[in-house]
């Protein structure tokens, strides 16, 4: 026996590979840096090879073509476009793929950035036989790289929007332009809002045309941005300083504020009706708030003068006011009182609560503050910061220079969150100063920080869910009024005397038909048909009490007396009762330094004769309506600047927007043909292989990180051919700490791979579609982000990883030996030297053994040259020392075989043989033969059937030849049924 051939070659727990990548060539320019996007970015069809890619040229990135027709052509580079010219952050966003659409044309798809530094998708059309190219616009307002599939009949181009963003970022952002009231029109913004910041809305922009408000920051809207019903003049820079965009991508709100719950201190009673915070500075005290509810009696007249001039006037012509009125009904009304009690105190600087209660809230606030609740909150005073002088900018911005030129703060920062309500409060008693009323709310007021109103209300199709949807908006909108107790001469004494409870309210009955027909003109609820309403405010305006109505003496004659239309329910207004004048009036200017997020359109102002009113004076508790026309209220100016210093800032807990959104487009008619809205996301990861089709069902996998890089989960998004409405569901998985990076479908079955970025490891799952479940399939020791996996001839799944060290190569791993690498290549064009030396890797296998890897190397931040390399491999399946010899000679005819294999075999000398079959994974299939055997000629024939004689599968199996327990030889057969 020849000694060198009795060497031993030792593959340690690996598998022994018959290997060669034969040949490598560059398919990039040696002069260029490039980046591109893995395999979807090149095909290699019969030897000819197409890559698409982007070559930097200095700050630009130009979309680049190389075309060789045979592995050994030289590359013929052509220019398509340019994708950018200021390098963005993301840069994996704008790298090409490419799709042969039929055997002359390719299609290669890629984004480009626009003036506005948003990605739209394009499509470049090359005939590869005139070598001529078309390039034409698909879509805008995207955010992931185009994906096409491996399938040659799917003749789409599929992408996403996957964003999670602050929307405190925007001076006021909107989810609905509608009021708190359901069936009106949508709410106009007009000139006395002065808005200093970005505006967007998830529904229209609707502008007063008579009174457009100001804008200097752009204005978005994911439906149209609307002058009256007319399209706004978006390019008029006397109300657009920046220009609007229409039909962008919806922001979600999120529903609940789970993410401050989750993080936030409660200190709070949550059995306390009301918490009353007030902030001073890092501290904070509080006081708890218990409402009681006493039944009293309250007469309702049949008239009554307005006020001391009135009676005095009567009185003097003769009249005795007193004697005509009468008391037509007593009322039984609830009266409510606070009781109040004191909460706890302490340290607020640098963190966050969360209340299950009502809150009212003011103070000067230092560091960072975020406060939410569940309930309604009420502003009761200015919200200042301590490093800010009331009335400046936080960030630096001078009103009347229009630059940053102030001194910006750089430690308050204030966030209030709800989902309910917030209220600017219109007045109280203040338990912390005994009682004292306080009505510093009806003049300007001052809010600094980032206001969210999220909460959406009940059920879709719940009783008054509209009215439960949160909104910002001024204490009593829509106001009550009633008579204050007044001092006036009395008709008896001649003397002065205090008048109260004089209550101007109608009956309060459940039935009006209880009345008697006489008295039912005062009822609460559905006057009689006889009871007309003038429309002329001049002849019976309800701003004040009805003058008709106290000059009516003697009134004994009911039906002629006329209905007294003001009136206000006992204990509404709880620093009541208060005439019309004092509850209704513009309580000065607003000014807010921050953010505004709204579910629905708040009010800050409201008209007289507002059309948000009911008509005709019903007030119907049950149903939230309210009382008729009053006069004008709220907030004369708003001034909303917003604060951006947010734009860099996070506000811990604090509610972000999020939106992911797939789509796809048909290739041959340029045609939307799935859209699909994910609202329940965070920030996501798009793997590059996400998009399937099989049997009429397209699959999207995608995992989502959340900003903070906290756990991830994952969603799978799927359509039916017959129903293009796509739907989602959440992947039960154990991969919470795992990134997706690639998908492949193989034989009907949905392979995801995983990388987990603290371990370095990266693991395959396999998709249960009944089940919606993820279940492991092979765990790998090494791992890198940009591997690629795919499948050998035998079916095995394997992956290729870069090796850095000294000797820096590229490794392969498969599912039969995950533990250590199954075949080294080491290319000559890697440096030894480069601490990093891949960007990208991806391998393809194809035909029975052939192997085709396309690396990018490393030569900075990700930039370098396409490299590929071509050859085959084969796989031994053992790992034991093997000992070859040219004395002994072993091998197999036909191969491949079907039903079975002669394997014919010689030894030089007697020996105990044994030939055994094993597959890929290494196991014992069949001992054909363990016996004493003369030297010589021998042969044994292999059926395809195990050693329970069961049949076994197409694959690839491998014979071992041992001679008195040293293995001789290893080959490889291939069964093909």
């Amino acid at each position: 026996m020849n000694k060198l051939l009795m060497l031993l070659i030792l593959v340690m727990l690996s598998q022994l590979l018959i290997a060669d990548i034969n040949l490598e060539f560059q398919i990039s320019d040696n002069n260029s840096q490039v980046r591109f996007s893995g395999e979807n970015a090149i095909i290699n069809s019969q030897s000819n090879i197409y890559a698409v890619y982007c070559r930097k040229e200095g700050n630009s990135g130009i979309l680049e073509l190389a075309i060789a027709n045979g592995y050994a052509a030289p590359f013929t580079r052509y220019t398509l476009d340019t994708l950018y010219t200021e390098t963005p952050a993301n840069i994996e966003n704008v790298l090409p793929v490419i799709k042969e659409r039929n055997s002359v044309e390719l299609m290669i798809l890629y984004n480009k950035l626009n003036r506005n530094n948003c990605l739209v998708l394009h499509k470049a059309i090359f005939n590869t036989t005139q070598n001529t190219f078309t390039v034409s616009e698909l879509t805008d307002e995207i955010t992931s790289a185009p994906v096409v599939s491996k399938d040659s009949n799917d003749m789409y181009v599929y992408y996403s929007t996957s964003f999670r963003e602050k929307p405190y970022e925007y001076c006021y952002f909107i989810d609905t332009m509608r009021s708190v009231m359901p069936e009106q029109n949508p709410v106009r913004l007009y000139s006395f809002t002065k808005l200093f910041g970005k505006v967007h809305s998830n529904d229209n922009v609707e502008l007063n045309p008579a009174s457009m408000p100001f804008f200097t920051d752009t204005v978005s809207a994911c439906n149209r941005i609307l002058c009256g019903h007319q399209p706004a003049p978006l390019d008029n820079q006397n109300f657009f300083e920046k220009g609007g965009r229409e039909f962008v991508k919806r922001k979600n709100l999120p529903q609940t504020a789970t993410d401050l719950r989750s993080i936030a201190s409660t200190p709070f009673d949550s059995t306390a009706e009301i918490v009353y915070v007030k902030i001073n500075g890092s501290t904070y005290q509080s006081m708890y708030a218990n409402i009681t509810e006493t039944q009293l009696q309250i007469p309702v007249y049949s008239w009554f003068p307005a006020d001391d001039d009135q009676a005095r006037n009567i009185i003097a012509n003769g009249g005795n006011w007193y004697e005509d009125a009468h008391v037509i009904w007593t009322n039984t009304v609830t009266k409510y009182d606070t009781v109040w009690t004191q909460g706890p105190s302490g340290t607020c600087e640098n963190n966050q609560f969360w209340l299950n209660t009502t809150l009212w809230i003011e103070g000067t606030v230092s560091g960072m503050q975020v406060w939410g609740s569940s309930k309604d909150v009420y502003i009761t005073g200015d919200i200042l910061y301590t490093d800010t002088p009331q009335g400046q900018n936080p960030d630096g911005y001078n009103t009347s220079t229009e630059d940053y030129t102030d001194p910006v703060n750089t430690n308050d920062y204030f966030g209030l969150v709800t989902e309910g309500n917030i209220y600017l409060k219109y007045k109280h008693r203040d338990p912390f100063l005994n009682g004292l009323l306080r009505d510093d709310n009806c003049y300007d007021l001052h809010m600094y920080g980032s206001y969210a109103a999220i909460g959406f209300g009940e059920t879709q199709n719940a009783p008054y869910r509209w009215h439960n949807t949160s909104s910002i908006s001024f204490e009593y909108f829509c106001s009550h009024h009633g008579l204050k107790d007044f001092q006036s001469i009395s008709p008896y004494t001649l003397n002065d005397t205090l008048f109260s409870d004089v209550i101007y309210n109608r009956y309060i009955v459940a039935d009006p038909a209880t009345v008697p027909d006489s008295l039912r003109i005062y009822c609460l609820n559905n006057p009689t048909s006889y009871i007309t309403f003038p429309d002329n405010p001049n002849t019976l305006s309800p701003r004040i009490l009805n003058p008709a109505y106290h000059n009516s003496y003697p009134n004994d004659n009911v039906i002629n007396t006329p209905p007294m239309l003001t009136f206000d329910f006992p204990g509404f207004n709880p620093v009541g009762p208060e005439n019309i004048y004092e509850i209704c009036h513009e309580r000065g200017d607003l000014y807010i330094y921050g953010s505004v997020i709204t579910r629905r359109v708040g009010f800050f102002r409201s008209d007289g004769d507002s059309d948000y009113r009911h008509y005709r004076a019903v007030w119907d508790l049950k149903n939230h309506k309210y009382g008729t026309d009053t006069n004008m209220a709220g907030y004369e100016y708003r001034w909303m600047f917003h604060d951006k210093r947010l734009d860099d800032f996070y506000l811990p807990g604090f509610p972000l927007v999020n939106n992911i959104s797939f789509e796809r487009i048909s290739l041959s008619d340029d045609s939307l043909d799935i859209k699909s809205d994910v609202t329940e996301t965070t920030q996501s990861y798009i793997s590059k292989n996400c998009f399937f089709v099989e049997d009429d069902t397209l699959k999207v996998f995608i995992s989502q990180r959340d900003i903070d890089d906290s756990p991830i989960s994952m969603f799978d998004v799927y359509s039916s051919s017959n129903n293009n409405e796509m739907q989602y569901n959440i992947l039960t998985s154990n991969t919470s700490d795992m990134l997706l990076t690639d998908v492949k479908l193989y034989n009907g079955i949905i392979y995801l791979m995983f990388f987990d970025s603290f371990s370095s490891e990266s693991a395959i799952y396999q998709h249960d579609v009944t089940g919606n479940t993820l279940t492991e399939h092979t765990q790998f020791t090494s791992g890198f982000e940009s591997v690629n996996m795919d499948f050998l001839f035998d079916d095995q799944v394997a992956i290729a990883v870069p090796e850095i060290g000294n000797n820096n190569r590229i490794v392969f791993y498969s599912e039969a030996f995950p533990n250590s690498h199954f075949f080294d290549w080491d290319p000559s064009f890697i440096d030894d030297n480069s601490t990093n030396p891949v960007s990208e890797i991806y391998f393809d296998t194809f035909g029975n053994d052939n192997i085709f890897a396309c690396i990018l190397t490393d030569e900075g931040n990700g930039w370098g040259k396409i490299w590929v390399g071509n050859g085959s491999y084969s796989i031994t399946g053992t790992d034991e020392e093997v000992i070859p010899s040219n004395d002994f000679n072993i091998s197999n005819y036909p191969n491949p075989f079907n039903p079975e294999t002669n394997i014919s075999y010689s030894i030089p000398e007697d020996a105990n043989v044994e030939i055994s079959i094993y597959n890929i994974k290494g196991q014992k299939v069949k001992t054909l033969l363990n016996e004493q055997v003369l030297k010589g000629n021998h042969n044994v024939i292999w059926n395809g059937v195990d050693d329970n004689n069961r049949s076994v599968g197409s694959g690839v199996y491998f014979y071992k030849l041992k001679a008195d327990n040293k293995t001789i030889s290893v080959n490889k057969c291939v069964l093909i049924k």
